[in-house]
């Protein structure tokens, strides 16, 4: 995807961080709000330095030449042409064992998460928590 003209679909926060990633791909690169809430001021800051535009229209499908992205089309039936399409993926950690045993678990834009100390402590002594659970953005997180 190096230099080609990249969109993020997004309905949360997530795509800040994607933008931050993708941006040193090419500085083609939009954010497709596709109906999430706008972004926070400093995030607009952020992507505003990196060169990234940031559209509001709600998706309505993707335009394909067989299995190639050409576009995504959108509310109203404007295209923005586009050589590829990221997605945030949506991590959902099971977390119901902590949830009973410690009596939590944090919503963050990328998923549940455990609460922890820099230890990995749960708020229950003697328990500690890692992996997935504990922090869902870990795996692909800059």
């Amino acid at each position: 995807m190096r230099d080609r003209r990249i969109a993020i679909l997004t309905g949360d926060e997530a795509a800040i961080d994607q933008a931050m990633l993708f941006s040193q791909l090419s500085d083609q690169v939009t954010v497709v709000l596709n109906e999430a809430s706008d972004p926070r001021y400093e995030q607009w800051e952020q992507l505003a330095a990196l060169g990234v535009k940031a559209v509001h229209p709600r998706v309505e499908r993707l335009v394909m030449d067989g299995a190639e992205v050409r576009g995504i089309e959108i509310d109203g039936g404007r295209i923005f042409e586009v050589d590829g399409v990221v997605v945030a993926p949506k991590l959902h950690a099971r977390t119901g064992f902590c949830e009973s045993l410690c009596g939590v678990v944090a919503p963050t834009p990328f998923g549940a998460q455990i609460p922890l100390d820099p230890n990995g402590l749960t708020k229950v002594p003697g328990v500690w928590a890692a992996g997935d659970a504990s922090q869902p953005a870990s795996q692909w997180r800059w």
